[in-house]
């Protein structure tokens, strides 16, 4: 592959490593995860910068992925055919409970992305786009996702240490909230992911072997604990309904 479009295929390795690096990172660091010569990937990522599919920031000298890349992911998930499926239902359960709904689709192992996003209600200016990826841990989703997964104690709390928050739960905390997953059949995050948001997931299918969430976020305050309630069971029954697909 690498003698017919070398830079073409050195831009898509770039492209990436920057998509698995939860940090970004300075064109050294770059060049040396990739073995390329550093003037080389220099003009690479320069292109890429010029196209907005990567970002950079003059302060730190470091890269990550732009928004040039989210037209492009947006119109290859519309196109699928999951998010006409679920509009209707992410439109009227946002107009009811005064909430922005999504669903979600795991990506891989360890990431997973939103395919469709109901705005009919919006409280405050938290943005959820198409095509935004997060870690399979994280949110309320990610209570989901870890009650899927036979992790061994010490792996899991290494992977809770890793994970981004804007104000984290104790590890313990966290663990409970994978645990009430199995018997609730829906996670919740409370101002963890985002601070002063709540948010609830419920997953299509058994949770053992989902692949598929819808979600809600709302304003913790505005949330009562049995609006809370009332909105998982609406999106239960709502993922229930549409898990054929």
């Amino acid at each position: 592959m690498d003698n017919h479009a070398p830079a073409v295929t050195r831009a898509i390795r770039i492209l990436e490593l920057l998509r698995t690096t939860s940090d970004p990172m300075r064109l050294s660091e770059v060049s040396s995860k990739l073995e390329l010569v550093p003037s080389s990937c220099l003009h690479i990522l320069r292109a890429l910068v010029e196209e907005r599919f990567v970002a950079f920031d003059h302060k730190t000298k470091r890269y990550k992925l732009g928004l040039g890349l989210l037209p492009y992911s947006a119109d290859i998930l519309r196109h699928r055919g999951f998010r006409q499926v679920v509009q209707p239902a992410l439109d009227s359960i946002g107009k009811k409970y005064r909430v922005t709904t999504f669903a979600i689709e795991r990506e891989s192992p360890l990431t997973l992305v939103v395919v469709a996003v109901s705005d009919t209600f919006r409280t405050f200016d938290l943005q959820v786009v198409v095509g935004t990826t997060f870690h399979a841990l994280a949110s309320a989703s990610g209570r989901c996702v870890a009650a899927q997964m036979a992790l061994p104690a010490k792996r899991r709390r290494q992977v809770f240490r890793e994970l981004k928050w804007q104000r984290a739960p104790s590890y313990e905390e966290w663990v409970a909230q994978i645990e009430a997953v199995h018997r609730d059949g829906y996670g919740v995050d409370i101002g963890n992911f985002f601070r002063g948001a709540t948010i609830v997931s419920v997953p299509f299918g058994p949770i053992e072997s989902a692949s598929r969430f819808l979600a809600a976020v709302g304003l913790t305050e505005q949330l009562s604990k049995k609006t809370l309630t009332d909105l998982a069971d609406a999106l239960k029954l709502e993922a229930q309904a549409l898990a054929f697909l």
